[in-house]
């Protein structure tokens, strides 16, 4: 199925090569007729060992648990959504309920490519904070029922300058870590959204799963910036 959202903003991510379409809001896809009577949505999950996803940003999976590539192939065959819940202890190999975040990520999927070894590779790109209700089943795919975080969209005064602060350290962070691309500091001073700056800082920081987790649960965007303004 064709992902419901640029792939050309894929290439720019996993390239380095540009910013992308940053007037493209990839939440706006989201309608009314992906929620169920109750509000909810609905979709199969795959649980991460050792990533956090957050709204907006673009990864590529290595897939390699049968329950997760079942997910990825329910998905694939649905509406191209599954929601992504980072797992308490990344050694666990089956992992319950009980063992994964309440918080995580609705995604779209992109490419997948099924790999001779069995693992599946897929792109992903986040969407919307979620928070878990009900696990629906956990075989032969876990399936769950989750609903939409509201997002927080004021910027005062305060919040703008809590931006610049956090770019500033951005750009010194870019500048002396040659691991990242100078791009990544180019894409953040495009980015006019509190949530989504704060997002692709915290995304782009070499940072611990927990303290990563702790931002995807830090649903007020002027306090993740603040949060990464004292790092």
């Amino acid at each position: 199925m064709e992902p419901p959202f640029p792939d050309q903003l894929f290439q720019d991510w996993l390239s380095g090569a540009g910013v992308g379409d940053l007037s493209w809001d990839p939440t706006s896809w989201i309608g009314d007729e992906m929620l169920g009577v109750d509000g909810l949505i609905t979709a199969p999950l795959v649980p991460l060992r050792d990533i956090v996803i957050f709204p907006h940003m673009v990864t590529p999976l290595f897939v390699g648990r049968q329950r997760s590539i079942r997910a990825v192939d329910e998905a694939n065959d649905g509406d191209g959504h599954l929601v992504l819940l980072a797992q308490r202890d990344p050694e666990l190999t089956d992992p319950s309920p009980d063992d994964l975040y309440s918080i995580g990520t609705y995604s779209s999927i992109g490419r997948i490519l099924h790999m001779p070894d069995g693992t599946t590779s897929v792109l992903v790109h986040g969407e919307r904070r979620i928070e878990i209700v009900e696990f629906e089943q956990t075989e032969p795919f876990i399936r769950v029922r989750a609903r939409l975080i509201p997002q927080l969209d004021d910027k005062p005064s305060s919040t703008v300058a809590l931006m610049r602060a956090v770019l500033a350290m951005f750009k010194q962070t870019v500048e002396l870590n040659h691991s990242l691309p100078e791009d990544a500091y180019v894409y953040a001073m495009n980015i006019d959204d509190p949530s989504w700056l704060a997002d692709m800082v915290t995304q782009t920081l070499d940072l611990p799963l927990a303290e990563r987790q702790g931002m995807l649960e830090l649903l007020d965007p002027t306090m993740r910036l603040q949060q990464l303004s004292i790092l």
